[in-house]
């Protein structure tokens, strides 16, 4: 096991991340191997904070201040990832439901649900946050991923799964971390439970070591045993567009899958 971050592609494991080649490979090197900038503990007044930030009239009237994922990392621009998680949970009720939220570094999704009346949030992370609370919790990834009593009524996790396995943040190699983690979230959600993905759409990428792009020949490997009903904020025309910024950028839709 090589654990990053790594500047290049160890040759070994050169097949498995391009899928013997068939996906296209640009280089944007990161070290982000620090928590440095994280915020260890989650307490009452942190996450008031958000909670009262990031309430549906403060999203839908652009007064949330900073945003995360602001407009343009989308493909349509009525508003950023913000706005479109409005969206998806105005149909989708969290009512009575139990959610995890992949991949925290800022509570701004864990408001967002609270807002829409969730009452059970556990947030999962490599270097979890200190929460001493009966409604916000917080699990380390591994944890997670060991567990098979499938819990949670709906996953969520945006920006996050296509950095698995890439080193970036200090993890271990791993061509397949991506698929790996879904699958994850596959044993943890119970029958006919939502899965609430975000991830760069275009043509299929490997922007090394900073994320993936998923196209028609990733991202059908990475939601496997996922039916899509619908997205937001894009369509599944998006896995033909062609990234950004020399290949580097590409926006990131929600796509609501069920598991089967």
């Amino acid at each position: 096991m090589i654990k990053g971050p790594v500047s290049s592609i160890p040759e070994k494991l050169k097949n498995g991340f391009t899928m013997n080649h068939q996906i296209q490979v640009v280089y944007n090197f990161h070290n982000d191997n620090t928590d440095a900038l994280l915020v260890k503990e989650w307490n009452d007044d942190y996450l008031k904070s958000y909670i009262t930030r990031f309430t549906k009239t403060n999203i839908l009237n652009n007064a949330i201040g900073n945003e995360p994922y602001p407009k343009g990392d989308l493909f349509e621009t009525e508003g950023g990832a913000s706005y479109y998680h409005c969206k998806v949970f105005d149909k989708y009720n969290l009512r009575n439901k139990k959610v995890a939220i992949i991949g925290s570094t800022t509570p701004w999704l864990e408001a967002i649900v609270y807002n829409y009346g969730c009452r059970d949030i556990t947030t999962v992370e490599y270097n979890k946050p200190v929460i001493n609370s009966e409604i916000f919790k917080s699990v380390e990834y591994a944890d997670f991923a060991n567990e098979t009593d499938p819990v949670y009524d709906m996953i969520i996790s945006y920006s996050s799964i296509e950095h698995s396995g890439l080193g970036r943040y200090g993890d271990m190699l791993d061509p397949n971390g991506d698929v790996n983690t879904v699958k994850s979230i596959y044993a943890n959600l119970k029958n006919d439970g939502l899965f609430i993905l975000g991830v760069p759409i275009g043509l299929d990428t490997l922007v090394w070591n900073a994320n993936r792009i998923y196209g028609e020949k990733r991202l059908p490997m990475l939601i496997q045993n996922f039916e899509i009903l619908e997205w937001f904020g894009g369509n599944a025309n998006n896995i033909h567009n062609i990234p950004m910024f020399g290949g580097k950028f590409s926006p990131q839709p929600i796509i609501i899958c069920k598991k089967i």
